[in-house]
């Protein structure tokens, strides 16, 4: 792991430090599940598909509206193109044709601070903003066949690749009921392999997901 994840480690552990203080009816577990949508260099990867993702968490009730919420998310999103062309090799023409299929694959640890603006945890709007640390995984698998003077041969690739790289987000939310609510976040990382990138890609995204406590 590199070392500019740090911080946002600090920051997870200081939260969780001072929230295990906290008296057992203080704490409520739970699970997410929604939509996600890439954007920017994500969303070019994966043809601006739409995913998913699935997470667990647990809320510390801090009193008067404020709470911390440490969670594990999981994110996927996968996108695939087609095509054919031709290609010059020493003369000779190449016909080559396929599909290829990317996908993208998260796997964040982090925590959320939020504030409820009817001071308590169980009803209404809240606001939240968190940092924590993001692994990130690019899957390419390729097939399709490669034609040259009457002969026709398949082709196939699969290659991955990753990189941790620290997050941050922001979002609202609504919780209807002591036990189910409603949040839309933006989170912003990134994606870097310095092996063979000279600039890390921007893996930004929109989550709309259902929050259920138990």
């Amino acid at each position: 792991m590199r070392t500019h994840s740090l911080p946002a480690l600090a920051l997870l552990s200081a939260a969780l430090a001072g929230a295990s203080s906290l008296s057992a009816q203080d704490v409520k577990f739970g699970l997410q599940a929604g939509a996600a949508f890439p954007s920017s260099d994500l969303g070019d990867l994966v043809d601006n598909k739409a995913g998913f993702t699935v997470g667990g968490f647990a809320v510390f009730d801090l009193k008067n509206g404020h709470a911390i919420r440490p969670r594990l998310d999981y994110a996927h999103f996968q996108g695939s193109q087609g095509g054919a062309g031709t290609i010059d090799m020493d003369g000779t023409s190449v016909n080559v044709a396929g599909n290829v299929t990317v996908k993208a694959d998260t796997i964040s640890a982090g925590a959320d601070y939020l504030y409820y603006f009817e001071r308590e945890i169980r009803k209404g709007f809240y606001v939240l903003g968190g940092l924590g640390v993001s692994y990130n995984k690019i899957s390419v698998d390729a097939s399709g066949t490669v034609s040259s003077g009457g002969v026709t041969v398949p082709a196939s690739l699969s290659t991955s690749a990753n990189s941790t790289q620290p997050y941050g987000n922001v979002g609202v939310g609504y919780q209807f009921s002591p036990n189910f609510g409603l949040e839309a976040r933006f989170n912003v990382t990134q994606y870097k392999n310095n092996n063979t990138e000279s600039r890390a890609s921007d893996w930004d995204s929109a989550i709309v997901a259902a929050t259920f406590r138990f």
